[in-house]
């Protein structure tokens, strides 16, 4: 079956030559329609976008705000870490050096008297064998590591732990 021939639309509005006036008010009506319609749909893609972008903006800023948060623990966990390890080191360089124990002993005792040094069983045992001080106790603690001391007095309590001593040398904190 043969398809009649297609007829511009130009040409198929035309009456004698002319196009009806019905028509072109028609084909006006549609063309403004149209018009409004795509100028209604871009707007509508605009706003679209714009809304898009505060959305995406937010979750961008969200997500700032979360990296900063995990740069912060982090940077705690890493300080942590590495306050860990350098107590550990310098609890290591003392280890079973009576001479030493006893120097951070005394640097670290308020002026007067102190009567009780705890250290861990190692250095407690060394410290014994080199020899005290008169007037001076030494008691083996199993809570403390190698190079921690603890001084006991009637001026109180001294917490001479290496962390303890690490810490001390870091700048206070930012508020």
């Amino acid at each position: 079956m043969r398809r009649p021939p297609s007829i511009p639309p130009s040409a198929a509005l035309a009456v004698g030559g002319r196009v009806d006036p019905a028509v072109r008010a028609a084909l006006d009506e549609a063309r403004r329609i149209r018009g409004a319609w795509e100028a209604a749909l871009e707007a509508a893609r605009a706003d679209a976008r714009a809304a898009a972008t505060v959305r995406l903006r937010r979750r961008l800023d969200a997500l700032d705000r979360f990296g900063a948060l995990l740069r912060r623990r982090l940077r705690a966990e890493a300080l942590e870490l590495a306050l860990a390890l350098a107590a550990r080191l310098v609890g290591e360089s003392l280890r079973g050096d009576a001479a030493r124990l006893l120097e951070v002993a005394r640097v670290a005792a308020p002026p007067g008297a102190w009567l009780r040094l705890r250290l861990s069983p190692e250095d407690a045992a060394a410290l014994r064998a080199a020899g005290l001080p008169p007037g001076v106790e030494v008691d083996a603690d199993a809570h403390l590591e190698p190079g921690d001391i603890v001084l006991e007095g009637p001026a109180g309590r001294v917490d001479a732990r290496a962390a303890t001593r690490v810490a001390a040398l870091l700048p206070p904190e930012p508020p």
